[in-house]
């Protein structure tokens, strides 16, 4: 499965991609900025993440599949942004 990301910042900056991912439950519409979720991809030793979402006025928490760095946790809040209807 794949999923898309359309982000526009204001006033005249835009930016669309895609990943690979494997997901369960309901189809959501929910936006992220993207430069904070690749800030956060860049900081995580690890080639696969796991980004729960509940609804779309919470945050996805991100959290490494295997985490590499022996006796750390890591759990990161994403803060979703409103979408443009």
């Amino acid at each position: 499965a794949r999923t898309s990301s359309n982000t526009t910042s204001a006033p005249f900056s835009a930016s669309s991609f895609s990943i690979s991912c494997s997901y369960t439950g309901d189809d959501i519409e929910i936006g992220f900025n993207s430069r904070f979720f690749q800030e956060m991809l860049n900081n995580l030793d690890t080639e696969e993440v796991k980004l729960e979402m509940s609804a779309p006025n919470r945050a996805g928490i991100l959290t490494p599949v295997k985490n590499e760095t022996a006796g750390e946790d890591i759990l990161m809040l994403l803060m979703p942004v409103m979408l443009n209807a």
